[in-house]
């Protein structure tokens, strides 16, 4: 089910809360993507580390599906 009312991060959160996978449509999206476990996980720990100014940032970034995959990559890049 495709949740594009709540902020991604918001949806992030439900996805490690509930330990489960959703899809959301980005902005730039027609479809809904599938935003796994693994990826919210690692995008939620990175980001609760972030200062307010950078966490205005990236939310800003992530509403669309490049901005989120960049965001991603330098998460896991960060963790691992």
């Amino acid at each position: 089910m495709a949740k594009a009312k709540l902020p991604v991060i918001d949806v992030i959160r439900d996805i490690v809360t509930n330990k489960t996978a959703i899809k959301y449509r980005f902005s730039d999206t027609v479809r809904p993507v599938l935003i796994d476990l693994f990826t919210a996980s690692a995008v939620l720990a990175v980001y609760k580390e972030l200062s307010e100014e950078n966490k205005s940032k990236v939310d800003e970034m992530i509403k669309t599906y490049d901005g989120f995959q960049k965001f991603s990559k330098f998460a896991f890049k960060s963790i691992y």
